[in-house]
């Protein structure tokens, strides 16, 4: 028995929808390469449901101690490769952790000024001294292969546990307050 044109249903797109119980695992993604440190990155073009669009997954995959972890990435590009995709996400976070740094210790968010000359004077000013606070640090740390492996790196941002962090502002950089009077 046919249907009317008007009773039949429009073609299902895609006939599993994903949702976050299926990302534990990646057989229905296409395998892409194994990146550094072991993680697998994977890929498909699946449904947004949000978006109503189709959007590109980069779906990257670690076993860990036996726990799997897994990080899913996307793009509304769906003819984008995964990988710079990944690269891009990856550079993202790096210029978030600037800004970061930037903000808690060189007063990037500290400017009262209202004109565009002195927030951009600001700004400048503010990402030259945590370009130079991390040169210092750098110098600072260990020259030679086999020191690197004997010390931990020393970070820049606020201290963990498992890392010595020291505060090179208060012996390089004058308070951010004077920056006007240079």
């Amino acid at each position: 028995m046919v249907l009317p044109e008007e009773l039949q249903l429009k073609p299902r797109l895609f006939h599993h929808p994903l949702n976050s119980y299926d990302l534990s695992d990646p057989s229905r993604f296409t395998f892409v390469e194994i990146l550094e440190d072991g993680v697998f990155l994977y890929t498909a073009v699946v449904w947004s449901v949000s978006l109503k669009r189709r959007i590109r997954l980069a779906y990257l995959r670690k076993a860990q101690d036996g726990v799997s972890r897994y990080v899913v990435l996307f793009s509304s590009d769906t003819d984008i490769d995964p990988l710079p995709l990944y690269r891009g996400y990856a550079a993202r976070f790096q210029i978030e952790f600037i800004f970061r740094d930037a903000r808690q210790f060189t007063g990037l968010a500290d400017c009262q000024a209202r004109s565009p000359d002195a927030l951009d004077s600001h700004v400048k000013a503010s990402l030259m001294a945590l370009s130079l606070a991390k040169a210092a640090l750098l110098s600072t740390q260990a020259k030679t292969e086999a020191e690197a492996e004997a010390a931990p790196p020393v970070s820049l941002s606020l201290p963990s546990n498992d890392r010595p962090s020291i505060s090179i502002f208060s012996t390089y950089l004058p308070p951010c307050s004077t920056w006007s009077q240079l």
